[in-house]
């Protein structure tokens, strides 16, 4: 997976009616690190902790927290690779 197939999981998410505004806005912020950073490993590091910061809210539906773990996922595949 790379970097803009991952951006479009992050578009999708944050088109999705069902997802909190908190959730869009560190979506916005994550996909504001990947388009951004000239450095990849940053960017994705960035990406992940503004995303890992709202996964414990209890208020979030649990599809989308799944939706956010996948995202996280993906981008620590592109870290690695």
């Amino acid at each position: 997976m790379d970097v803009n197939e991952v951006i479009d999981m992050i578009e999708s998410m944050i088109e999705d009616s069902s997802v909190p505004r908190n959730v869009k806005k560190a979506l916005e912020e994550a996909k504001l690190s990947l388009k951004e950073s000239k450095d990849i490993n940053v960017a994705v590091m960035k990406a992940v902790y503004s995303i890992e910061k709202i996964t414990d809210d209890q208020n979030i539906p649990s599809h989308v927290r799944m939706d956010l773990w996948n995202v996280i996922s993906a981008l620590e595949s592109i870290k690695t690779e």
